[in-house]
């Protein structure tokens, strides 16, 4: 999982089948990046890795989604077409102990309060991600003691209104065992219905 061309020629392969397996309708998938995420700083700076992402947040606003979209895959229109973004997130390292990813249900997220667009600056692009705001009404889910052969497949962005768009995620950074590092891979891809 630390060799970035097998992850592309091997691993990329196996999660195409795993999301056109278990995400209803969807026709193609193309996988655009991947980030390895560590719990130490000793690990992240030995496998050049990021830290697990402790702030509550999507991935993708509407507007950043569909620029990436475009930045990917300017050669094709999409304006029709129904899209969505997800994650397929996995343990690289055995069980999880620590910082296990959580998810609050999106059926308990005011929308209109809950959520603000935040400017991300990266390495090579500028886009937006949506970072949530308290409510005492979120319902949370957690996976503790996930393992390598498990896998979490979550939605951060879809272009179908009528359907859940988004899903607020973070890593539980009091939790667990934090005598045992968590390392981690997440592959990020297109969905297209």
């Amino acid at each position: 999982y630390y060799n970035d061309d097998q992850i592309k020629e091997i691993f990329y392969k196996e999660v195409k089948g795993i999301l056109l397996k278990h995400i209803a309708g969807a026709q193609r998938i193309e996988i655009f990046d991947h980030t390895r995420r560590a719990s130490t700083s000793d690990l992240r700076k030995q496998k050049n890795c990021r830290e697990p992402s402790e702030i509550i947040h999507n991935d993708y606003t509407a507007n950043s989604a569909r620029k990436r979209l475009r930045d990917i895959l300017p050669q094709e229109s999409f304006d029709k077409q129904r899209f969505a973004i997800v994650n397929l997130w996995r343990s690289i390292a055995g069980t999880v102990q620590t910082n296990p990813l959580a998810f609050i249900d999106s059926q308990s997220i005011n929308v209109g309060n809950d959520i603000i667009s935040v400017k991300r600056v990266a390495k090579d692009r500028i886009g937006e991600i949506q970072m949530s705001l308290y409510n005492s009404q979120h319902q949370w889910y957690y996976f503790p003691l996930l393992t390598a052969e498990e896998v979490l497949i979550f939605k951060t962005f879809d272009s179908d209104s009528a359907v859940n768009q988004f899903t607020l995620h973070t890593a539980l950074g009091a939790v667990g065992d934090s005598s045992v590092a968590r390392e981690s891979i997440e592959i990020r891809a297109f969905v297209f219905f």
